[in-house]
């Protein structure tokens, strides 16, 4: 049946606020001039790490999940599932497919707004019926989904590195091991790789920070407000959408006195330098670095050139192979002129190499799926999000099997924090919204394909894995509803972290919300017409 009068009075009357909240936000950093980028931020990281955590904890602690509908969140699984798997068949089978347009199409469709947005909407159009279904798929979207999305985030990061940085002997590539102060492989330049050849004979890759960055890494993605420009692993230019007219110029690899071969160091003006690393066994932390079997032998380099698209000139020096030279040989030139010489016989020669892609190979597998489940894995234990989830559904099976209730002073605690949230985190959205030189920053085209798939394809995707599950009458309507919400906020943080569109996805946030009244209501009638 279709919604009257006084249901759509009572879904404007919860979401009005809502909307208050947002265009205070907006106001105070684009009119009024009241906060700062940097109280923003300051705003953001209490949500992140303090309000958000309590909310979704308490929601989640709320329910009752030995009663969860098994085919409602079937049907939204179906739904990603179906989704995750057209999205790779067009990746290999168009030429036009790549996995940046995969990640955001994933995230467009299958993320949204569950939290914030969809929790009150549902629960003002089906009351005390839609709340049980949308905690179901909030769990889902906090433990599942958002870290399946960080592995394909976390895949192209590490295949951007290993492209950048890595020898192009891949296949020698025995083992990755990532020093504990990289949280993320999203900014390359911000990364050194180290080759050590083993006693097997195999390279043994370390990735740590660049020293030339002062700092905790794990600060680095919340500096985007603070005007700080950042690159993407594509080698673009990166900025925050807030400071799009800073620009800064690309500083070639600089490869005199470097000491981690693969480093990203810039130098201040002057012509890139021709000459040779030199990779000196205690300096560069490489050891022993010569063939046991052959005492007096050279450490063999390559040096790749490659030229980006603003045409300026990337060098990566490359281990390729070991072969022996005599000590009391002159020092010998190579193609660029010179080599450095170790003083126990040992000498490690630089070759100029050509660009081509063909000859590089990459790791084996299986090292590169370690690397990428290792590091989705610490982004998954520092979530505070994901930590407040787990422990909210572990207290919601206790509690609903022992018929326990939570202390007053606890419940008190919380909720006085979990009251503040909702309308906080629409008064950040509006600070974001504020922060944006431009509230589309994208083209006509991109905005047209983002509004599609949130609000169409989306939906029809979940109607068509509803129906297959066998949901019907209420459920299914909910179901579809919720797929239609607006794209959340946290697809466009991680966009914005590893340079995947995230001026489409801004927009995707901000337009998607300014619609999802009309489009919800809309939905709304059209289901209950059909029914």
């Amino acid at each position: 049946m279709a919604m009257d009068a006084s249901g759509i009075y009572q879904v404007m009357s919860v979401v009005m606020p809502l909307y208050l909240a947002m265009f205070l936000g907006y106001c105070s950093v684009a009119w009024w001039k009241i906060l700062t980028p940097v109280q923003s931020t300051g705003i953001n990281k209490y949500l992140l790490y303090l309000a958000f955590p309590m909310l979704f904890f308490k929601v989640i602690g709320g329910g009752d999940f030995y009663a969860m509908s098994l085919p409602f969140v079937g049907a939204d699984t179906l739904q990603k599932v179906g989704l995750l798997v057209g999205l790779t068949l067009w990746l290999f089978l168009s030429r036009n497919g790549t996995l940046e347009w995969v990640i955001t199409a994933f995230s467009l469709v299958s993320l949204p707004n569950t939290l914030v947005v969809g929790l009150p909407i549902l629960e003002a159009m089906y009351p005390g019926i839609s709340s049980p279904f949308m905690v179901q798929i909030v769990v889902m979207q906090v433990v599942l989904w958002c870290n399946v999305m960080l592995l394909l985030f976390e895949y192209r990061a590490a295949k951007k590195l290993i492209e950048a940085q890595f020898p192009t002997d891949g296949p020698s590539v025995k083992s990755i091991r990532v020093d504990p102060d990289v949280d993320t492989l999203s900014i390359p330049e911000q990364l050194e790789t180290e080759a050590k050849v083993g006693d097997d004979g195999h390279l043994h890759m370390v990735i740590r920070r660049s020293r030339s960055i002062g700092g905790s890494f794990s600060d680095m993605p919340l500096r985007q407000n603070s005007g700080i420009a950042r690159r993407n692993p594509t080698g673009a230019e990166m900025f925050p959408l807030q400071s799009s007219s800073m620009r800064s110029s690309r500083s070639p690899l600089d490869l005199n006195n470097t000491e981690k071969f693969g480093s990203s160091k810039s130098r201040e003006g002057g012509p890139e330098s021709n000459d040779p690393v030199n990779l000196s066994d205690d300096r560069m932390g490489y050891g022993n670095t010569r063939d046991p079997a052959r005492p007096n032998s050279v450490l063999q380099m390559h040096i790749r050139s490659s030229s980006d698209e603003m045409g300026k000139t990337n060098r990566e020096v490359h281990a390729i192979d070991i072969s022996p030279v005599s000590e009391a040989q002159d020092e010998p030139r190579n193609s660029i002129g010179r080599s450095s010489r170790k003083d126990e016989g040992t000498e490690v020669k630089i070759i100029q190499g050509e660009n081509n892609d063909d000859d590089k190979k990459k790791p084996p597998a299986h090292v590169i799926a370690k690397l990428i489940f290792w590091m989705a894995w610490k982004k998954f234990i520092q979530n505070p999000n994901t930590g407040a989830c787990l422990l909210g559904l572990a207290w919601s099976l206790i509690r609903v099997k022992f018929k326990l209730e939570m202390p007053s002073l606890l419940q008190g605690c919380i909720t006085i924090i979990t009251n503040t949230t909702l309308g906080l985190a629409m008064f950040s959205l509006g600070l974001f919204t504020g922060l944006q030189p431009k509230i589309l920053s994208c083209g006509k085209k991109e905005i047209v394909l983002s509004l599609a798939a949130k609000f169409l394809f989306a939906p029809l995707l979940m109607a068509v894995a509803s129906l297959a599950v066998g949901l019907r009458g209420t459920i299914l309507n909910i179901a579809i509803l919720q797929a239609a919400l607006p794209l959340g906020i946290g697809p466009f943080v991680f966009a914005q972290e590893y340079g995947v569109y995230p001026n489409i996805t801004s927009t995707g946030v901000i337009l998607g919300m300014l619609v999802a009244v009309p489009v919800m209501l809309v939905y709304n009638l059209v289901l209950g017409l059909l029914r």
